[in-house]
């Protein structure tokens, strides 16, 4: 998906995300109806995301959560991580609202 124009008009760190300097959106995914064929799907997502991850930003879009990243607070929010840290502990100290494990 091409990126660019309104989405880099702002600077990244102006908000929460972190996404402004990106030219595309390159979502890899597989739909497997068959339970068998899951394990395919995941090596072929696998071998996608190899071919094109050196192309680009080392970055994922906060909307397709990938459960292998090694770093994900900075693949997902960059610089802005600890800022969006300290606003979720102002905001909900109690931890009410969280997306899974790698919730800031």
């Amino acid at each position: 998906m091409p990126w660019g124009g309104a989405y880099n008009r702002m600077a990244a760190d102006a908000t929460a995300f972190a996404h402004r300097n990106e030219r595309y959106l390159l979502d890899h995914v597989v739909v497997a109806a068959d339970p068998g064929a899951f394990e395919a799907g995941k090596r072929w997502v696998g071998r996608s995301w190899s071919i094109a991850h050196g192309w680009g930003s080392g970055r994922v879009y906060p909307n397709f959560p990938d459960p292998d990243l090694s770093d994900w607070a900075a693949a997902y929010h960059a610089d802005n991580h600890e800022r969006l840290r300290r606003v979720k502990q102002a905001y909900d100290p109690d931890g009410v609202f969280r997306a899974d494990a790698q919730s800031l």
